[in-house]
């Protein structure tokens, strides 16, 4: 909850008052809080955060917080390749 709290606290304009079920900075939190544990680990885990934002300018979306805390983001056509699904 405390990075939440501190992604809040950067980019406010990530939460929209307006939308009851906005989860962005929960998600960013989540994926920083499994790139960053508190504590270390025999088996690092990894965290990429899909979504179909684009950057734009300093315009605060998921992909610009992504970047701020150096996490990893795709779209979801990226994670298919990714993933190497097939269709």
């Amino acid at each position: 909850m405390l990075i939440v709290k501190q992604v809040l606290g950067e980019y406010p304009g990530l939460a929209k008052r307006s939308d009851k079920n906005d989860a962005d900075a929960f998600i960013i939190g989540l994926a920083v809080s499994v790139m960053k544990p508190a504590q270390r680990s025999l088996m690092p885990s990894k965290a990429v955060v899909v979504t179909e934002e684009k950057l734009k300018g300093n315009k605060v979306v998921i992909p610009l917080v992504c970047q701020k805390y150096d996490l990893e983001f795709l779209s979801y056509l990226g994670m298919f390749r990714a993933e190497g699904w097939q269709f």
